[in-house]
């Protein structure tokens, strides 16, 4: 089976957005967070350990108290339940038809590491470095993405503190240091608005403005796709459409880093009201 179809187990999913936890409040404890769950501590590190299941009532409370965002909640829905299937076969069978955004290879990027979103290049850097053609080389990575190499060499400082990057030495040139993406998927799962994550999208939207304002010949259209649509809607489905659009991002995505990746790109999804909330009116 590839090892992209293999899931985490519910114990990974849990153990990682706990320590997210631990990491926001280094006294957040087991026997804290069974606290907040209103079950034992040895209940619930013999479910951390594996030797019980947790019930699906405990699982919603788990997602709710760990802030697990709905693609993560998915995909540990999904794990807890491949895992109380005894007949492997079956389990196998479930897995390959399953939509791949519910069985992700992923690490939550923890807060501590969200400082990697205060500069947009900083990340369009981090994936810059898993191209087919990279060179680390500071000048050279400056014109792919129109920067200084002031701003690349900051950036790379950076992401290696962060433990995002690390160094390599390449067999072929022993004496030519390059840089490895530590995690090849990393994800930002949030439940609420977060200044950090709102600042990031506000520069990719000002990269796609400028992107209109600046590069208007034929071949730029081609590259591009820049397309929305205003329509009247029902917002009790907007919950509905955020989680269609976020499956197709994570199909697109998947899809498009599949092959041979020379160019770094930015998709961007926007549904936003341009209407104010309706109230009633007083005469």
């Amino acid at each position: 089976m590839n090892d992209a179809r293999i899931p985490l187990t519910s114990r990974d999913i849990l153990k990682a957005f706990i320590s997210r936890k631990r990491e926001a409040n280094p006294s957040y404890s087991l026997r804290a967070l069974a606290r907040d769950l209103t079950v034992s501590p040895s209940y619930l590190s013999s479910a951390l350990s594996g030797k019980k299941r947790l019930s699906s009532k405990i699982l919603g409370r788990l997602a709710t108290t760990l802030e697990l965002d709905e693609g993560a909640s998915a995909a540990l829905r999904f794990a807890a339940n491949l895992e109380k299937i005894e007949d492997r076969e079956v389990a196998r069978e479930i897995l390959m038809h399953a939509p791949k955004q519910i069985v992700p290879r992923f690490v939550p990027l923890s807060k501590k590491k969200r400082s990697m979103l205060e500069r947009w290049y900083y990340v369009a850097i981090l994936d810059l470095t898993t191209c087919d053609d990279f060179e680390p080389d500071e000048q050279w990575i400056a014109e792919r993405l129109g920067l200084s190499r002031n701003q690349v060499r900051d950036a790379l400082t950076a992401l290696e503190r962060l433990e995002l990057i690390e160094k390599t030495v390449d067999r072929n040139r022993p004496n030519q240091v390059s840089f490895r993406k530590v995690t090849s998927k990393v994800r930002l799962p949030t439940v609420r608005s977060e200044r950090e994550i709102r600042n990031f999208h506000q520069q990719m939207i000002e990269r796609a403005q400028l992107e209109l304002k600046l590069k208007t010949q034929q071949s730029d259209f081609d590259r591009r796709l820049m397309s929305g649509i205003t329509m009247a809607i029902d917002p009790g489905k907007v919950k509905w459409a955020r989680k269609r659009l976020e499956a197709a991002i994570h199909e697109i995505s998947d899809e498009m880093m599949n092959g041979n990746c020379t160019e770094v790109y930015q998709l961007n999804v926007q549904l936003f009201p341009l209407t104010r909330r309706s109230g009633k009116r007083t005469r």
